[in-house]
């Protein structure tokens, strides 16, 4: 059956006063007819300025006739999303697990609608995945993260013309990788295609005791027999254990064993070391029993990655502006016995100091590096250069080389060609670059721009001290028997910088700022590829001693 309805151009308030005006000023005009004209003649002519009148307000009512389409042959598609993360077996619920509650409602969503809609039962954790309803119960929440994301986004159907809607059984918020803007923008997806999104939360605030294992680092460098300090986070959550067994495996065999004091609500350091005779990869495991109060068992164990080489690290350095800075580290990079040092310094347009520093044993090259309790000496070669690509020319001149460290003015160094080569060497080879003055050039073009996690705007120079951000604490620079932990950093003499870091790139992480946690990144890095990019602002660090 067809409906008449009005969908006004303009507010219903304005219209109301446009009528009314039109009605005034038809009375006022009609009030003295002309006497040179009649009567039915001035009648006439009121009645089709009237019919004007109405016609103008009947087109601003906008007027539509409705007539009702018959829906899409099918039921419309409901989607039950039941979290399955290892917190919905928490009992909370009248008695019962979260899950439990969750499939109860599943269950009694598809016998009572499902005759009005197509009910599709799924559950989520890390992976979103079918459901057995009959089954349900006696399926174990053991997934370690809550992805609403990815659950919503991988429910919906582009081509559903009979409708759909979701509800979401869940506990919790979303913790995936993916961060919070990725619900928002696949809720917004939802909006679009006329999808609405039903929750229902279980459960409430409740004390969950568990005991987490964490390593500060999960992948490490070493060399053939030396020892590696492995740094070990037990976190408690409750006040269940006052102490705990940490085993240490390496290759599926246990290395170490060590018991440690835990922290009602709090966090537990402790060190194990592993070393490996054999170069390659070893997979290390840090381990803790399960007990039977925890709420979880599946945050007892942290692997680490050991990459375990024979030969040294290639180490290049670029200084296009001697400073201080440049001759300390030099020094510093020279004497480390796992090291072997290309340096190239710029002294004036066409003379370069190029120094070459090598691991030798017995007077002769080793190509290896030191195991701990080896002896071992380096041997130098210096030489002048007047051009710096007699030493970089070549594609396979940076292969050669694990980091490459830039000083200011460099631009001497970064041509076109060997931008190129660089940011190849990065991605596919898995170099690291090191900027450890701030930006290297003075000018950044395009090509280097898109390596860099950060970009600078000119600024006069200034004086700041550095202070860790979360992410940088967690890398344990200093060691944990350093007296004042990240404060220390503090405490050391400032820096000065030339340029002020601008916002980082969305990638980028910042590991130190300026000053206090709202300042300009001091300390930046950013993936690129299967390697990266760092990046350290401010001159001065000599005076720190490396």
């Amino acid at each position: 059956m067809s409906t008449l309805t009005f969908e006004p151009l303009i507010s219903p308030a304005l219209w109301l006063t446009l009528a009314a005006l039109t009605a005034a000023l038809l009375a006022w005009y009609g009030w003295r007819r002309p006497p040179g004209v009649s009567r039915r003649r001035w009648s006439m002519i009121l009645g089709l300025m009237s019919a004007a009148a109405c016609a103008v307000l009947a087109i601003l009512l906008n007027p539509t006739w409705l007539l009702p389409i018959p829906p899409p042959a099918g039921k419309p598609l409901l989607s039950v999303l039941v979290d399955r993360s290892a917190s919905m077996a928490t009992g909370d619920v009248d008695g019962a697990s979260r899950h439990r509650a969750a499939a109860d409602i599943a269950r009694r969503v598809t016998r009572d609608l499902g005759s009005r809609f197509d009910v599709r039962v799924r559950t989520f954790a890390e992976m979103l995945g079918p459901a057995d309803v009959p089954r349900l119960d006696s399926q174990r929440p053991d997934g370690e993260l809550t992805d609403l994301a990815g659950a919503i986004a991988g429910s919906l159907e582009a081509d559903r013309p009979q409708g759909q809607a979701l509800l979401v059984l869940s506990d919790g918020i979303h913790n995936a990788p993916s961060g919070i803007d990725a619900v928002f923008e696949v809720v917004e997806r939802a909006r679009a295609m006329a999808a609405p999104i039903y929750t229902t939360t279980l459960g409430g605030q409740t004390i969950r005791n568990d005991l987490e294992v964490d390593v500060v680092r999960p992948q490490e460098l070493s060399f053939l027999g030396q020892r590696v300090p492995i740094t070990i986070v037990l976190r408690q959550r409750g006040a269940k254990a006052d102490r705990t067994e940490v085993v240490l495996l390496q290759d599926g065999t246990e290395v170490a064993r060590q018991t440690v004091p835990l922290v009602a609500d709090g966090d537990a350091r402790t060190e194990l070391a592993v070393q490996s005779e054999t170069v390659g990869l070893s997979l290390c495991e840090v381990r803790v029993e399960p007990r039977p109060w925890e709420a979880t068992a599946a945050n007892n164990s942290a692997t680490i990655v050991l990459r375990v080489t024979g030969e040294p690290m290639r180490v290049l350095l670029l200084e296009g502006k001697p400073y201080w800075d440049a001759k300390f580290l030099i020094r510093t990079l020279s004497f480390d016995p796992s090291l072997e040092l290309d340096s190239i310094v710029r002294l004036s347009a066409s003379r370069f100091f190029h120094r070459r520093t090598r691991l030798t044993q017995n007077g002769e090259a080793t190509g290896t590096a030191a195991a701990a309790g080896t002896p071992v000496a380096q041997s130098e070669s210096i030489e002048m250069l007047s051009d710096p690509g007699e030493a970089l020319s070549g594609p396979e001149a940076l292969q050669a080389y694990q980091v490459i460290v830039l000083g200011r003015d460099a631009e001497a160094f970064l041509d076109t060609a060997l931008l190129e080569r660089l940011r190849t060497w990065i991605a596919r080879d898995g170099g690291s670059l090191v900027c450890y003055r701030g930006s290297p050039v003075a000018q950044v073009n395009q090509e280097l721009a898109r390596l860099l996690p950060v970009r600078w705007s000119p600024a006069r120079e200034s004086r700041y001290r550095i202070s860790l951000t979360p992410r940088g604490e967690d890398l344990n620079w200093l060691g944990p028997h350093v007296s004042g932990g990240a404060d220390a950093l503090a405490r050391l003499p400032s820096l000065a910088r030339a340029g002020t870091p601008q916002r980082p790139k969305p990638l980028a992480v910042v590991l130190a700022t300026a000053d206090a946690d709202a300042g300009p990144p001091a300390v930046t890095y950013q993936p690129y590829g299967v390697g990266r990019v760092v990046t350290i602002e401010g001159a001065g660090m000599w005076r720190w001693a490396f």
